[in-house]
């Protein structure tokens, strides 16, 4: 019977196995040491596509921030022109001049303190509350219609427009001269339309003319001025055909104002004064 051999490994072999076996763990490993440092990468990459995110996301947010503050800016800057621009509320109303179209403001009056209180830079030679037709001074349609029948057509009447059709259909409040639409403005007492101008405040229009207020040279007895020379107690003129109710005098046709003041025409009754509504 044959006896096995068995050939036992010494102790140079064990350790040659030893040391290949150790040699070649790194080798296995590097595959791996390869994946972690591929993964690392990676991750290092979405952070700074995220810090990217980030950033840019910050950045927007500032451009639209300043787009907003401009346009809010721009949005107060609007509206305070359009505050500047827009018509006075009813409250802060002072003249009739706003009322009907005009700047609303006071420019630099005459420097007389009975000077009327008057826009003289609106282009309006006239009052206020009065429009120029032909050369004279008229009542504005505008308020004689209450605004129906703005435009003035003729010394008796007013139209919607200068249509033909609306000039045709013109609205009249009759045709008896000094009446009706056929008028001053308030200040100068709604009698009869007068040249360009206008009186001083201690003064009334009568005929034409502007005389001393009757109320100051009467001290209010007969405060109502019925010719150049005669004032009366009511505005009744059949009443003032009674003695007793008016009085005559030639001091009465006299001008108003203080002598020098440098802006009244004639120390005598006199036409009305164009500087006083425009310069």
């Amino acid at each position: 019977m044959a006896s096995e051999h068995r050939v036992l490994p010494c102790d140079d072999d064990v350790e040659m196995s030893l040391a290949s076996s150790s040699d070649s763990e790194p080798e296995a490993a590097s595959p791996a040491g390869l994946q972690i440092s591929r993964a690392g990468r990676v991750g290092l990459a979405l952070l700074g596509a995220v810090a990217l995110v980030a950033a840019a996301k910050s950045h927007a947010g500032s451009l639209l921030t300043t787009a907003s503050q401009g346009f809010q800016e721009k949005q107060i800057f609007a509206m305070g022109q359009a505050a500047t621009n827009a018509a006075p509320p009813p409250s802060q109303i002072t003249s009739v001049n706003q009322l009907t179209g005009g700047k609303g403001t006071v420019p630099t009056q005459p420097t007389s303190p009975l000077a009327p209180v008057e826009d003289t830079n609106d282009g309006n030679p006239c009052e206020d509350d009065e429009e120029d037709h032909l050369g004279l001074c008229y009542k504005k349609c505008s308020l004689l219609t209450n605004g129906e029948a703005p435009i003035r057509i003729s010394a008796f009447g007013c139209a919607k427009s200068h249509s033909l059709g609306d000039v045709f259909g013109e609205k009249m409040a009759g045709i008896i001269p000094c009446s009706g639409y056929d008028i001053s403005g308030d200040a100068a007492g709604n009698g009869c339309p007068h040249r360009y101008g206008a009186c001083l405040v201690d003064e009334e229009m009568s005929l034409g003319k502007c005389s001393k207020k009757c109320s100051l040279l009467t001290h209010n007895v007969y405060p109502h001025r019925t010719s150049a020379s005669s004032c009366c107690k009511t505005t009744h003129i059949i009443e003032c055909l009674k003695p007793t109710n008016s009085k005559m005098s030639s001091d009465f046709a006299t001008g108003g104002g203080v002598q020098g003041d440098g802006i009244k025409g004639d120390s005598l009754s006199h036409d009305p004064i164009q500087i006083l509504t425009e310069q």
